[in-house]
């Protein structure tokens, strides 16, 4: 993880953000006895790679990641 000074205000929500739900998954997984799962990566660069620099663009752009394969598999489905 980078320095915490070089980050801006919304990359550290951001990364908290993530801890959180890392948190959330990690507790969930240990309660319900999963063998496998991963997590959101926690390393700035990620979301800089990504154009993401706040909790909001990083909601956006998943609901757009989950939603374009949504349609591919919708589309896959048309040829069986």
């Amino acid at each position: 993880m980078m320095n915490a000074t070089s980050l801006t205000q919304s990359e550290t929500e951001l990364l908290a953000y993530v801890a959180a739900k890392n948190a959330e998954t990690n507790a969930r997984a240990k309660a319900e006895g999963w063998t496998f799962w991963g997590n959101i990566p926690d390393d700035i660069g990620y979301f800089r790679s990504i154009g993401v620099a706040s909790v909001a663009e990083y909601e956006a752009w998943w609901d757009e990641t989950y939603r374009q394969e949504a349609e591919k598999e919708e589309r896959k489905s048309w040829f069986n």
